[in-house]
Parts: structure tokens; sequence; C-alpha cells
């Protein structure tokens, strides 16, 4: 038995107890990005183009959630900063809101084409 000190008979105390179980739940703050995707301009070698949107925790529990840019074949990418996003992971609380930004800088002439893969862990 660890050592201890007796501080006087045991008081009763009420404990009250809460606890929330739902699922994460979010969108986008626009809807055409599902459908059509974002379609960056042409833009110049070591120049840049950036397109943002809301991003929202529509359930009643903290959401975290991780965004990543994966070629479509599902190779690695071998120019990972032609595409970023910020931020690339984070919580959510309930009912909040942060801002997502894509970033195209192409280094070279090609037209490359990705997709962004989301993930929530609730």
């Amino acid at each position: 038995e660890p050592v201890h000190e007796d501080v006087g008979p045991a008081a009763e105390k009420e404990l009250v107890v809460t606890a929330r179980c739902a699922y994460a739940a979010w969108e986008v703050g626009a809807p055409e990005l599902l459908e059509a995707g974002v379609n960056f301009k042409t833009t110049k070698m070591y120049q840049q183009r950036s397109y943002s949107f809301p991003f929202i925790n529509t359930s009643t529990v903290e959401m975290k959630y991780w965004w990543a840019i994966k070629e479509f074949d599902e190779a690695d990418d071998t120019d990972p900063g032609t595409f970023t996003v910020e931020p690339a992971s984070g919580v959510l609380g309930a009912g909040a809101t942060t801002t997502v930004r894509l970033r195209y800088a192409p280094m070279d002439v090609d037209g490359p084409h990705r997709c962004v893969l989301q993930g929530t862990v609730h």
C-alpha cells in the first residue's frame, strides 16, 4: 500500500458526469468544389494562384481533420511543392469554421492534375 495520510472521515460528494456522442460531419462553403473541382487559370512558372474556401464542422463534437494532395494514379507526387493545402491538419470545435487554402505554384511547364483528399478522425 502506498504511503498516505489519513485526513479524517470520508465525506460523500455528488459527482455529475455528462457525455456527448455523435458522428463528425462537415461541409465546405463552396459546394461546386465537390462537384467540379478547382481549375486554376494558366499560371506562369514561379508564379502562384490560390483558392480559399470555408471548411465547416456541422456536428456537435470536436473533429480532427487532415488534407493531402495526391496524383490521380496514386503514384508518389514527384513535385510536392506544386500544390499545397493549408492548414494540412487541425482540430475544429463543434460548429467551428476554418478557411482552407489551396495553392498552385508551378515550377515547370507541365500541366499537372491532382486530387485533394480529406479525412476526419472522431
